[in-house]
């Protein structure tokens, strides 16, 4: 089973013995296959003197820079790449020997503070929540972690297919996606060190507004899809600048028609209010992990596009207190609405 490090929260490695001077780690960062494609040389080599006979590595800030972020709207990548590292002390005034490789495949994944250091979920369902409302009729992707998954089954109402999952030795392939592109109702993990795991599924019919897919990193560093049904609203902010043009001709005249303030610069970003519907309140870690993700994107004319969560703040509903549970989520495209790239 593949062990995975969450490179947005810190991972130490920490090295403790009687007489520990110093320690030096090689962390050896690469995609393809493991070990067979791991490079001649390491990545980084670090150095540290110890304090109290113990020695403390964080390198999840350094592994974060290789991780490989891809998206194109239509392929979900697994976004991970292999970290290989090794370990030499100094005890006593004599050094050790390198030890053998720990391996671990990276994501952009996150910890909560209340898992305390290096934690790892053990799950292989890699949605926030055993809950998904999806479109019916559209396409939707499901992740799972392809090491901790023996097989899923697909259910359609009392009828399933199942899928026996081989793990894998390429980087590229360490998360999976269940494509789903009719109206299933649920689907089922097994793994073997959590047991069955079940992600229901709601198919949706919106026959009034327009929705809209966000997909986003989520905690697990999977990708994960986020239907937005409701009511939506389209606005623009626009920045400028002016100045004072000089319009008088040599001959003492000037014309009507010219501005005489120039407007320069002009910059304008399009934002998107929409509204989830009804939701469960199973989802409210869905809506959570959205608001804590660095990459976002929205599926909008069939173009999956960059976006940045505007609304930063939101109140977790439930059903006890607000019966029927809707969220409003606000998007700034990531990009100038004018082609400025240059």
């Amino acid at each position: 089973m593949a062990h995975k490090i969450l490179t947005n929260s810190p991972y130490y490695v920490n090295l403790t013995a009687s007489g520990l001077q110093s320690a030096t780690i090689e962390i050896y960062l690469y995609t393809g296959t493991q070990t067979t494609d791991r490079q001649a040389t390491p990545k980084y080599t670090l150095t540290s003197t110890s304090v109290n006979s113990n020695v403390t590595f964080e390198i999840a800030e350094l592994i974060k820079d290789y991780v490989p972020m891809d998206y194109s709207g239509t392929t979900y990548t697994s976004n991970t790449c292999w970290v290989d590292y090794r370990t030499s002390t100094v005890i006593n005034g004599v050094t050790s020997s390198y030890s053998s490789y720990s391996q671990f495949y990276a994501c952009l994944g996150y910890s909560y503070f209340t898992q305390l250091a290096n934690f790892e979920s053990e799950v292989a369902n890699l949605q926030s929540s055993n809950y998904l409302q999806r479109l019916s009729g559209q396409t939707t992707y499901v992740p799972y972690d392809k090491s901790k998954t023996e097989k899923f089954r697909v259910y359609t109402g009392a009828t399933f297919n199942e899928t026996s999952v081989t793990p894998s030795v390429l980087s590229g392939s360490q998360i999976g996606y269940i494509t789903v592109s009719s109206d299933i109702t649920k689907i089922q993990f097994d793994n073997d060190n959590n047991g069955t795991e079940t992600l229901y599924i709601e198919n949706v019919n919106e026959c009034k507004h327009t929705p809209y897919k966000l997909t986003f990193i989520n905690k697990e560093g999977a990708m994960e899809d986020l239907w937005m049904f409701k009511k939506s609203e389209l606005s623009m902010d626009v920045k400028r600048k002016e100045y004072q043009n000089n319009q008088m001709n040599v001959n003492g005249s000037y014309t009507r028609s010219n501005h005489q303030f120039k407007t320069i610069g002009i910059e304008s970003r399009e934002k998107l209010n929409m509204n989830s519907g009804f939701v469960p309140e199973e989802m409210n870690e869905n809506f959570r992990q959205l608001l804590q993700s660095e990459f976002v994107w929205l599926t909008k004319l069939g173009l999956a596009l960059p976006v940045t969560l505007k609304k930063t703040d939101m109140k977790f509903q439930t059903r006890l207190d607000d019966k029927l549970i809707n969220y409003d989520v606000e998007v700034s495209f990531a990009y100038n609405h004018i082609n400025t790239v240059r």
